[in-house]
């Protein structure tokens, strides 16, 4: 005999399964072997009506002195080391370090405690046995970006060779989360010389894993990268410890993901490049881009190549229009298709009441009433199988003795009645793509980080502190369960009996966003359910 209760465990494990399976998947030399770290290099370079000015009025820089540049636009804080030309340390002034913190998500942080850093420079063969960083020049220690429609130039110079200079200009823009990096070679040497660029992402990943009841939240953290030939391959920790990935393509960018932000180069899309991330020692990695072909600068000359680098948030109104493909970096899981119309309808309702929690409620009752016709069908079939358990009891206990001929009976007693057992678990094996969705949708969007609801939710994006709401939704659980048929199975009904504490557990970590989709989901299903089998039996 096939029971209602199968199906239900089935669809308990699979979301287990789906559990266990995102803890895995985010636990989870080099063919250049160039030594990168000689070649952080130091540059300047300024525009004006088209034209290329090299200032002339560069300040040296002592090797004693740790002073760095401070670069303050309105979204960012930046410090870079003019010794070294590093990207030291990067501040997203306009989000929340925690729910109580002040403004300012550090991002980039040269230090022991993040060591997450960016780098880019050029590097030559001819110049491999020079010595590096024995001139440093700069022309400011502090920028700002005083309005939306201004940008800033940072400038740096190095000598790389004897009457080789390197200029690399850094832009700001306020509006922006894009940093741009122009390369200009000017060679006033006898010779042609020739040089590549790239960008480099090096992160220590120091954190431990959480236990089972945090693997539920956790999202992708690790290495991608896009080219038209290679769409979007994520390159995890774990791919990195087994072996290291080069890959040879047109375009494109490398970038190192986190929950809500993520940092990426992205290069000029004309030209071919060596993406590479690899190992680089216990615990440290690096994400990084090479041209693939020499830049020729003939004597007397001067050449420029440029790059990208974006440091920011996730977000489709930042990164959509920015490179092919970044928009794939908002991880939505396999049921993208799903989760992508899920926020944008999301988001809309957001628009008119400007609350996250209220605009997750609404779109459940949406979501409720795409289903209603089928939530009716298995309701019914429910109140049906509820009205035969009289009948139902008494061919137990005719056939108490014979399982077999019991079996016989019962389907014989519902094909008569025309009732199906398996309708009453189809809506909710139906629903569990649109729940993994939503799913995603809370734990991947960053407007919803911190975003409040009431009362003691604050952030709809994290778990409940007091518990509450799991609690409320296991109760929920527990009534749905009372008011289905009674499980003939005497094990089976005590599994069932625990499945609302197993759920409750779970949970426990769980978006409290995602809790309240389930409340709501499970209140408009009791009501329905009330309603229907109230008028059958």
């Amino acid at each position: 005999m096939i029971k209602n209760i199968k199906y239900i465990l089935w669809f308990f494990l699979f979301f287990l399964f789906f559990i266990l399976f995102n803890a895995w998947k985010n636990e989870k030399k080099i063919v250049d072997n160039l030594d990168l770290s000689y070649a952080e290099t130091n540059l300047n370079n300024v525009k004006s009506d088209g034209d290329i000015i090299f200032s002339q009025s560069f300040k040296e820089y002592d090797n004693t002195n740790e002073e760095l540049i401070n670069i303050s636009t309105s979204l960012v804080d930046v410090k870079i080391n003019p010794l070294t030309g590093d990207f030291s340390n990067l501040v997203l002034k306009k989000y929340l370090n925690d729910i109580n913190g002040e403004n300012g998500v550090v991002v980039l942080d040269k230090t022991d405690e993040r060591f997450y850093y960016g780098q880019s420079g050029v590097i030559s063969n001819q110049f491999y046995d020079k010595p590096v960083f024995d001139k440093k020049f700069l022309s400011n220690f502090s920028y700002e970006v005083k309005d939306d429609s201004s940008n800033v130039f940072v400038i740096l110079k190095y000598e790389v060779g004897e009457n080789i200079f390197l200029y690399k200009v850094y832009t700001f823009r306020s509006y922006s989360y894009e940093i741009g990096v122009d390369f200009y070679i000017q060679n006033n040497s006898s010779s042609d010389v020739f040089f590549k660029h790239y960008g480099l992402l090096r992160y220590k990943k120091d954190k431990t894993s959480s236990g089972i009841l945090d693997s539920g939240i956790r999202s992708y953290e690790g290495g991608a990268v896009y080219t038209d030939s290679k769409p979007y391959k994520k390159i995890s920790f774990d791919e990195l410890k087994e072996k290291n990935f080069s890959y040879t393509g047109v375009g494109g960018w490398i970038a190192f993901l986190e929950r809500y932000f993520i940092s990426a180069w992205i290069p000029d899309k004309d030209n071919e490049y060596i993406y590479i991330a690899e190992k680089v020692l216990d615990k440290i990695y690096s994400f990084k881009y090479l041209s693939f072909s020499d830049l020729k600068v003939n004597s007397n000359e001067c050449s420029h190549v440029y790059t990208t680098l974006f440091v920011g948030p996730k977000s489709n109104s930042f990164i959509n229009n920015l490179s092919k493909g970044l928009e794939l970096s908002i991880d939505y899981g396999i049921f993208w298709p799903i989760a992508s119309p899920i926020f944008f309808l999301l988001s809309y309702i957001f628009s008119f009441i400007g609350n996250w929690g209220f605009s997750i409620v609404l779109i459940t009752l949406i979501i409720k009433l795409m289903f209603f016709n089928l939530s009716s069908i298995s309701y019914r079939s429910m109140g049906n199988m509820k009205k035969l358990q009289p009948r139902l009891e008494l061919l137990k206990e005719q056939y108490k003795d014979d399982k077999t001929q019991f079996g016989n009976a019962v389907m014989n007693l519902y094909k008569k009645e025309n009732v199906n057992p398996l309708s009453g678990c189809l809506p909710v094996l139906v629903q569990v793509p649109v729940f993994i969705s939503l799913y995603y949708v809370l734990l991947e969007s960053i407007e919803l980080r911190h975003a409040p609801f009431l009362f003691w939710i604050n952030d709809l994006s994290s778990k409940d502190i007091y518990y509450i709401l799991p609690v409320f939704m296991s109760l929920t659980m527990f009534i749905q369960q009372k008011m289905n048929p009674p499980i003939q199975d005497q094990f089976q009904a005590k599994v069932m009996m625990f499945l609302p504490v197993v759920f409750l557990f779970l949970f426990l970590q769980f978006p409290s966003g995602l809790i309240l989709y389930w409340i709501v989901n499970n209140v408009l299903s009791i009501l329905q359910q009330y309603v229907i089998v109230k008028n059958i039996l």
